[in-house]
């Protein structure tokens, strides 16, 4: 069996998935959604990362029904920049640490 070389980092991978592009596969989420909605969904571990449209759907489903939001841990001008982006691309809640 051979190994398939990565393409693109983990990093590329999240990037593009929030930038509406494909990534070379189903990246492996910094967060460990995926590992939750796995679970909750009653996903195979296979289909969460061989199958992107289940892997995606999963994610959704446990998004919507936990209201998931993101984390800002170094609120600055850059990132105050981005969050009108982030409406736009479905992301509506977010959470500011400031300690």
């Amino acid at each position: 069996m051979s190994k398939k070389t990565a393409v693109m980092t983990e990093k590329e991978r999240v990037e593009a998935l929030l930038n509406g592009k494909k990534p070379d596969r189903v990246p492996i989420w910094p967060f460990a959604l995926n590992g939750f909605a796995t679970i909750y969904n009653k996903l195979s571990i296979t289909d969460a990362y061989t199958n992107p449209e289940a892997s995606y759907q999963s994610q959704l489903k446990a998004c919507i029904d936990f209201g998931f939001h993101m984390n800002i841990t170094n609120f600055n001008d850059r990132v105050a920049a981005e969050i009108p982006s982030l409406i736009e691309k479905g992301i509506t809640t977010l959470k500011v640490f400031t300690a």
